[in-house]
């Protein structure tokens, strides 16, 4: 399982709670610089854990609003580095390996040995 920084939600939520105010502004409000505040907006930088804490403070949401947990899938990571023909190769391979492996467990359940 990996831990991953959504920057989509996070610069909507930097855009939302400026709205039409100045970057300077809020750049001020937040204690960082206007070009630091418009880089964060356009998702150029990400904010360290004490800025991320600070600016959580003031639009109001926890740090954790803006992180998502993905399980890793080992095959799914292995397909994603496949040529597409090879995916559909892999994907048959697998569907076969899983119909195998319902077989031999029907087999062990009327006790039959593989």
């Amino acid at each position: 399982m990996s831990v991953h920084f959504n920057r989509e939600q996070f610069t909507r939520a930097l855009k939302e709670f400026r709205a039409n105010r100045k970057q300077s502004e809020i750049a001020e409000e937040f204690d960082i610089s206007r070009p630091t505040l418009s880089m964060l907006e356009n998702g150029k930088q990400l904010p360290d854990i004490d800025m991320l804490a600070k600016i959580c403070g003031h639009i109001g949401l926890k740090p954790e609003t803006f992180f998502y947990k993905e399980e890793s899938n080992p095959v799914v990571m292995m397909m994603g580095q496949m040529r597409n023909s090879d995916q559909d190769k892999f994907q048959e391979t697998m569907e076969r390996i899983a119909v195998r492996q319902k077989y031999l467990a029907m087999a062990g359940k009327c006790g039959i040995k593989p």
